[in-house]
């Protein structure tokens, strides 16, 4: 009996499968004929192809229903691209993917839960942590600025002091001290590069 319940409110997924196994198992304990167990079922069909629901009506209406929608120009301009209209779970989304003003944010809400305030009050406090965290940022990234610095002067610098015949002169006089080539091999400013290029 209760594989006979279990089968009919399963009928279309169990029905078949379900049906030979207790034809066995009536079989082998003697309580019935197959043809005594009544139940309902509808058994699943398994096809080639797929059978598509066509609408008989063919109004019009039922078609312009299945077009997609797309957003008017009134849409477009009520959408607010601010971080604050957005909900808490797309911001801890793009929070997490590292977006500043996404995490800018999360802290302005969590600011309104701790301190039980408004937003307006959060902003508040917020710019009020920007600010003390940025103090002494000038101490802490001079040594950035000034190697980023020396590396462009120099860069630029060696342009002259290697194809430059007075700047090249000028710095093998006071620290290189070389030996200097014949004038008919300084006539061009690549000679003077192949020269100076050796130190």
């Amino acid at each position: 009996m209760a594989l006979r319940s279990f089968v009919a409110s399963n009928p279309c997924r169990y029905g078949i499968k379900a049906s030979r196994s207790l034809r066995t198992y009536q079989n082998i304990s003697g309580i019935g004929s197959w043809n005594d167990t009544r139940f309902d079922y509808h058994p699943c069909v398994v096809t080639s192809h797929r059978n598509f629901a066509t609408d008989d009506k063919g109004s019009d209406k039922s078609k312009e229903s299945n077009l997609p929608s797309v957003p008017t120009l009134q849409d477009a301009k009520s959408m607010d691209f601010t971080m604050k209209s957005m909900n808490n779970d797309v911001l801890m989304i793009l929070a997490g993917m590292d977006n500043e003003p996404a995490v800018e944010e999360v802290l302005k809400r969590h600011i309104m839960c701790v301190d039980e305030v408004d937003y307006d009050g959060a902003e508040k406090t917020f710019h009020k942590i920007r600010a003390e965290n940025r103090k002494g940022m000038v101490k802490y990234t001079f040594p950035y600025f000034a190697g980023i610095s020396t590396a462009v002067v120099c860069a630029f610098g060696s342009i002259p002091l290697c194809f430059d015949y007075n700047a090249v002169h000028w710095f093998n006089e006071q620290y290189v001290t070389m030996d200097v080539p014949e004038p008919r091999d300084l006539e061009t400013w690549l000679e003077v590069g192949s020269w100076s290029w050796n130190w």
